[in-house]
């Protein structure tokens, strides 16, 4: 699987085998599945709101963007 193989040059696996199979467990289709996205976003989601990040990746883009003309 070619997510694998970047996966597998991403991440050194002698030093960090203790995660590989989790990860490449969670990722065997090329993605996670619904539950475990779903309590991840719940979790990002909560930070956000806890921090004021906005959810729009736009929006700071273009803020940026301007500061710097």
């Amino acid at each position: 699987m070619e997510w694998l193989d970047r996966l597998n040059q991403s991440i050194n696996y002698k030093e960090l085998p203790h995660i590989y199979d989790d990860l490449a467990a969670l990722y065997k289709t090329g993605g996670a599945d619904k539950e475990y996205k779903n309590s991840l976003y719940k979790i990002v989601n909560e930070l956000r709101e806890k921090y004021n990040v906005s959810r729009s990746y736009a929006k700071p883009m273009k803020e940026k963007l301007k500061r710097n003309q």
